[in-house]
């Protein structure tokens, strides 16, 4: 086995470019609240989706308040941010706050932040999902039909764990009735001969991803592979 081939991950790097948001008008005064936030876990760098919240997950958010198509200063502003209807940090110009996902798959956290600015008091709200944490096995042959004679490396891919680098995984895969562990590295090579009988040519395969610092952290996939 050799290392991970031809995949980098990243860590969610910074409050810019936030993937989701909520944005409260006050049509009076043409104000925006805009509240963002940005989970920071692991996933693909070529990932172009939004990095899902997935539990234990540390989630930053940030708030902007914009005014006739300005950005207003808020150095001077209080701002109070309450998580599920608790508080959760405040202070002067306090446009920044993070939390650990405490939440179960399926449900969600409320995000709310109150600004106080000079005479007048904005409030917005947005809700956070808790998503599944998963792993993809990749091949060359997506339609799963393998020439037979051939040698493939299958790669399992995982998306949004709360880990640093692969070498915090470990990787079990089966391939029909045999196991393999590898510690940090997702690649699988198989070989196929070819088959002399019918029940012969399929191959079922799963890989099983778990952190190595939280066994409660896993996922895993299966494929069906058939030679020809």
């Amino acid at each position: 086995m050799g290392k991970f081939n031809h995949w980098f991950f990243v860590l969610a790097p910074s409050i810019i470019g936030f993937w989701l948001f909520v944005s409260a008008t006050f049509a009076q005064t043409n104000t925006q609240i805009i509240l963002t936030w940005q989970a920071n876990n692991f996933y693909p760098a070529n990932y172009e989706g939004k990095p899902l919240a997935t539990p234990n997950s540390q989630i930053t958010a940030a708030v902007e308040v914009l005014e006739n198509n300005k950005l207003l200063n808020l150095e001077r502003a209080n701002i109070v941010w309450l998580l599920d209807d608790k508080p959760l940090s405040n202070g002067q110009g306090l446009k920044e706050t993070g939390f650990a996902v405490k939440k179960r798959e399926g449900d969600n956290h409320t995000l709310r932040v109150t600004i106080q600015l000079e005479n007048r008091k904005l409030e917005s709200l947005l809700r956070i999902p808790v998503s599944k944490k998963f792993v993809v096995i990749e091949n060359p042959y997506p339609n799963g039909l393998i020439p037979a004679d051939s040698e493939i490396t299958l790669q399992a891919v995982p998306y949004f764990f709360n880990i640093a680098s692969l070498s915090e995984l470990s990787f079990a895969w089966q391939a029909n009735t045999e196991k393999e562990t590898n510690l940090g590295d997702n690649r699988l090579v198989l070989k196929f001969g070819k088959p002399k009988a019918l029940d012969q040519n399929s191959v079922f395969v799963s890989s099983l991803v778990q952190s190595t610092r939280n066994p409660l952290e896993f996922a895993e996939a299966k494929i069906k592979l058939t030679i020809f």
